[in-house]
């Protein structure tokens, strides 16, 4: 005979068989199946008795205005309803997303705690509530402290740090020329530092604290006049080994350098000419440069006059220590003339370039002066016993003349003809370089004698100063 426990316990285990996903005999099978039944009975029980609405507000900064909007979230299509105290000041329905907005108004300043419910039903049924402050703050922080620093960037387009003081937690607005260009965070220490690149010319820059709420402080004012010593330009182009041109157009001429001719037609190349423009190309070309201008803007053929940079190498020193180049000073632009003769002396020393062997002068034989010989003249001997004219008149008149003749010839002095010394080998030539003179004697028969100007490039009188030194 079956206790009767057991028989009872077949019964149950039957009855669940009989169970849809329970009637295979497959444990893992039976154990989702449970699973299932279980989501469906919380799904049944939450239709039949529905929990309370949950409730996400945004959260609310210190604001200046008198109207503050309260954001939030909950479930779609419930009542809201806005607190404040025990009145009821604004209800409405959430949108299909659950999404409400609501306004509180005419708030003065100070602090405004609301309540914010949310309901299942307008009965007010399953009701979730939450606090939010409002803060409206109306007064203007103080203005901050600024400190420009003295010196300015060298270089057009670096910036320059701005340092300050203001209150905490207030963010600094800078404009520039009346446009908004920075901003900044004040940090714990009331500090706060900005960037700004600087225009060339007049640069009026305002600095306005603004704090949580909005409110702005009275803007600080400093006016900045920026030059920049250096400016950035594109090479497009170069023309020869000093003269190079700019994106945009323009040409710019190197200045206190001179590079041989490559480019007069009624001129033949300069010795080193073709390798100093292949070398200039090689150094600028295609690249972004920085420019510096000394006096003058422009030459006589309005060639922008400037020092070319690359990085910290000055292009024109680099030519004329290479050898590519000579140091050429053309007053009143003469910054850098010392810089550049002491780059031509050790380019000289090192033979290299300009100075080496290929460019050096051939020289030119001198004709040497040489008399026709002349044959001394002798005295007829019809005339050896002829009386000389040249007898002197005896000191006693009583006494009778006595004609006498010489014993010696007569022998005629023979003419010395000296040339000037070395102009005769010396023609003018205002094309050659001084590289090429033969001595400073011929750099000064061409200044002196031919009229070539060049030989004295900065009019003190010394013809090429390389070799008459």
């Amino acid at each position: 005979m079956i206790p009767l426990t057991t028989s009872k316990r077949m019964a149950n285990i039957a009855f669940i068989r009989r169970i849809p996903g329970f009637r295979t005999k497959t444990w893992w099978k039976m154990i989702i199946a449970g699973i299932g039944y279980l989501f469906l009975l919380l799904f049944i029980l939450l239709l039949l008795f529905p929990s309370p609405p949950t409730l996400a507000l945004e959260e609310s900064k210190p604001t200046s205005q008198s109207s503050v909007p309260i954001k939030g979230k909950t479930r779609s299509n419930v009542p809201v309803y806005l607190i404040r105290g025990e009145e009821t000041v604004q209800t409405l329905t959430t949108d299909s997303n659950g999404g409400f907005y609501l306004l509180a108004e005419d708030l003065e300043e100070g602090e405004h705690p609301f309540k914010v419910e949310v309901c299942s039903s307008s009965e007010r049924e399953k009701c979730t509530s939450q606090t939010i402050l409002l803060v409206v703050d109306k007064t203007p922080p103080a203005k901050p402290v600024v400190t420009i620093p003295s010196v300015l960037p060298e270089i057009e387009g670096e910036k320059v740090t701005v340092n300050g003081t203001a209150e905490l937690g207030c963010h600094i607005s800078v404009s520039q020329n009346g446009e908004e260009v920075a901003g900044a965070l004040v940090g714990e220490d009331e500090r706060f530092t900005v960037d700004l690149t600087l225009s060339e010319g007049k640069n009026l820059l305002a600095f306005t604290a603004v704090d949580e709420a909005g409110n702005e402080s009275e803007a600080v004012l400093q006016e900045l006049s920026f030059v920049p010593v250096k400016q950035k330009a594109t090479v497009v182009r170069v023309i020869d080994g000093d003269t190079i041109e700019l994106e945009g157009g323009s040409r710019l001429r190197y200045i206190g350098i001179d590079t041989p001719e490559t480019l007069d037609p009624n001129r033949s190349d300069g010795c080193f000419g073709k390798e100093a423009s292949q070398r200039n190309k090689e150094l600028v070309e295609g690249r972004e440069v920085l420019l510096e201008k000394d006096v003058s803007e422009t030459d006589r053929f309005g060639r922008l006059l400037r020092y070319v940079y690359l990085g910290d190498e000055m292009v024109n020193e680099t030519l004329v220590r290479e050898g590519y180049a000579k140091a050429s000073s053309y007053p009143p632009d003469v910054k850098y003339q010392e810089r550049f003769r002491q780059a031509e002396q050790e380019a000289r020393q090192q033979q290299i370039g300009l100075w080496g062997e290929a460019c050096l002068p051939q020289p030119t034989p001198t004709p040497v002066f040489t008399p026709f010989p002349t044959p001394l003249p002798t005295v007829p001997d019809t005339l050896k016993n002829q009386p000389s004219l040249m007898q002197e008149e005896s000191d006693t008149p009583s006494q009778p003349k006595t004609p006498s003749f010489t014993s010696q010839p007569f022998i005629p002095q023979t003419p010395v003809v000296t040339p000037p010394p070395n102009t005769g080998t010396f023609g003018c030539d205002c094309s050659k370089l001084c590289t090429q003179m033969s001595s400073c004697e011929e750099a000064y028969f061409q200044l002196n004698q031919c009229g070539c100007e060049a030989r004295d490039g900065n009019n003190d009188g010394v013809p090429c100063e390389s070799i008459c030194e």
